[in-house]
């Protein structure tokens, strides 16, 4: 199981990309990329403090804070559509919500009855360790950068640390699955750090041809 001065230590490793990040000319959705890697420095070991005094609950509901702001991060540092999702979310357009229902639908009715099936079953198998359409792990699916497969990804673990809340207040959560809330935070922090290197880091420093 990592321990909090493991994470304290990348969070560390990330806070000097995120230094070397601040000198680069970026787009606006790298701007806010880098801002996402601040938060994600400053949530991760708040989690590993909440387990230490017991706070279960609080820790994993904060940890699906944390699911959020990296995928948000690894999105926007793939595709400078999801500054513009953002941003159009953030200024509340009227009848948005609806427009995404209707959305939906529609596409829930050109749903074959094999897809159909396949989607329930997914969806009753949030918790599975790999996606079932691709056979990555979650942090394969990050790092490709796919606009659904972070959506799958974030689906996959917010399912997840939800039922553990659930059941940290019935107080049936195992010690394995406080071990894996610790191995995640770990994993988040490290993969936030090699992507702010390598897809914006690295590609700044690059001679222009």
């Amino acid at each position: 199981m990592k321990t909090r001065d493991e994470v304290i230590q990348k969070v560390f490793d990330l806070r000097r990309e995120i230094h070397k990040s601040k000198s680069i000319e970026r787009t606006k959705a790298q701007d806010l990329a880098v801002s996402f890697a601040e938060r994600i420095a400053k949530v991760s070991p708040t989690i590993f403090l909440l387990t230490d005094a017991g706070a279960v609950t609080e820790a994993f509901t904060v940890c699906r804070l944390l699911l959020e702001h990296f995928f948000n991060f690894s999105a926007l540092l793939h595709t400078q559509k999801h500054f513009d999702i953002l941003y159009e979310h953030s200024l509340g357009e009227p009848g948005r919500q609806l427009k995404k229902i209707m959305q939906n639908e529609e596409k829930l009715a050109t749903l074959t009855p094999e897809h159909a099936q396949w989607a329930a079953e997914y969806l009753s198998h949030p918790d599975r360790e790999n996606d079932p359409k691709t056979g990555l792990n979650w942090e394969q699916i990050a790092l490709s950068g796919e606009p659904a497969g972070l959506y799958t990804a974030y689906k996959q673990y917010s399912c997840l640390y939800a039922h553990s809340t659930l059941a940290s207040l019935s107080q049936a959560i195992s010690e394995k699955e406080i071990e894996d809330l610790h191995e995640n935070v770990w994993t988040i922090v490290e993969i936030s750090r090699l992507l702010l290197r390598e897809k914006l880091i690295k590609p700044a420093n690059q001679p222009k041809a």
